[in-house]
């Protein structure tokens, strides 16, 4: 795809008679069509077994060609103590992310999204091939409590 851009200009008129500004910096981010975002899920309705770190793990796969751009992973799991879990996605070329560590005590249940803004670590997966098998893998590293990985979905914007 060829993309011709012509001269861009901005143009500022301060309309008011009592001061005057300065503008320090502006910039214009274009980006060219072609991006798409995949969205793989499941709802296994997985056990996540009590005190065993070898935990529960699930996998997602896709045949789409390209590379990730931006990713977000969406879980919806059970559990009375989500201190005790661990959560991590692992990538088709092996590169695990943490995605949530035994943070959060006593709380009840782990619904939420996480994005590249809330865990840094999910840009390191930005350029990998988007095609393979996905893996999110749930550990509970405590005893007492038992859980359920209800849902998990994955948004891949290549």
């Amino acid at each position: 795809m060829l993309l011709a851009l012509r001269e861009l200009q901005l143009f500022l008129q301060d309309l008011a008679a009592r001061d005057a500004g300065r503008l320090n910096m502006w910039e214009l981010e274009i980006q060219a069509g072609g991006v798409s975002t995949i969205s793989l899920e499941e709802a296994p309705g997985a056990v996540i077994p009590d005190n065993d770190p070898g935990g529960v793990e699930r996998s997602l796969s896709t045949t789409e060609a390209g590379t990730v751009k931006d990713i977000s992973v969406s879980v919806d799991i059970t559990h009375t103590w989500i201190g005790d879990l661990q959560i991590k996605l692992i990538s088709p070329a092996g590169t695990e992310v943490v995605l949530h560590n035994r943070s959060g005590g006593s709380a009840d249940n782990i619904i939420r999204s996480y994005s590249a803004a809330a865990v840094p670590a999910l840009s390191t997966l930005q350029g990998q091939q988007l095609a393979g098998t996905w893996k999110l893998k749930i550990a509970d590293l405590e005893a007492q409590d038992v859980g359920k990985l209800n849902k998990w979905e994955l948004q891949i914007t290549r």
